[in-house]
């Protein structure tokens, strides 16, 4: 049983010149059981990491004239175990927020679209979940910024047109692809992206690596 905690104050009474004891009892200490520190550790455990989040895919201004109603973002999840997306959103550049029970697959990658309708129709999104958002993304550069249920910035950047970033995404066609991970680890950096067509809902992740890569013929029968 928890001990309580008992004040004792003196009170004078001037007129008498008498002084009055009196004791309050406190509500015991709150202590932090075993039992209570293992549901915490096993609470932060379960929380999904939000490192496993890649923003793989921005494209922001198509080749037809007017709003860009294919426009759209690639997420993609590298962790190794599906990501509850519940409550998580983009609060800048667009405006979207993941409703309950949203999950998105180990190694699959998510759309978040003007309009769902119109991508569909461009692009095969087949078994691709894809989201609608509010507003519209800049075609000369802006900050996209997505955050944790609790407000946490998981990620930001800004992308441009202008500088180190490829302008051939501005209104050709091609759109902004996140290159691999061991390579640009810093979505900041325009050098972390590249200018190819649209591919939504795949992240090609390796492919910098491929091109990369000098082929070695295999030896010949007449070789061994």
């Amino acid at each position: 049983m928890a001990a309580e905690n008992v004040i004792v104050r003196q009170r004078e009474n001037r007129r008498g010149g008498s002084i009055s004891v009196q004791a309050e009892r406190q509500p015991p200490a709150k202590r932090m059981t075993a039992l209570t520190a293992l549901l915490i550790f096993c609470a932060i455990l379960a929380r999904p990491v939000a490192a496993a989040l890649v923003l793989s895919e921005i494209y922001y201004n198509g080749p037809d004239p007017g709003r860009d109603l294919d426009e759209f973002l690639e997420l993609t999840n590298v962790g190794g175990s599906p990501f509850d997306l519940s409550g998580y959103r983009f609060s800048s550049g667009v405006i979207f927020e993941f409703p309950n029970t949203s999950l998105l697959g180990a190694g699959a990658s998510l759309l978040v679209a003007s309009d769902p309708t119109v991508l569909a129709m461009r692009f095969d999104l087949a078994d691709v979940q894809v989201f609608g958002f509010g507003g519209a993304l800049s075609n000369s550069g802006e900050t996209i910024t997505f955050d944790s249920p609790d407000g946490q910035t998981v990620f930001s950047l800004t992308y441009d047109d202008q500088g180190l970033w490829p302008s051939s995404t501005d209104g050709t066609g091609d759109s902004l692809h996140r290159l691999a991970l061991a390579h640009a680890p810093d979505s900041q950096q325009a050098t972390s992206w590249a200018a190819r067509s649209p591919d939504p809902g795949i992240w090609l992740e390796a492919e910098p690596q491929r091109e990369n890569t000098v082929a070695i013929p295999a030896p010949s029968a007449a070789s061994l």
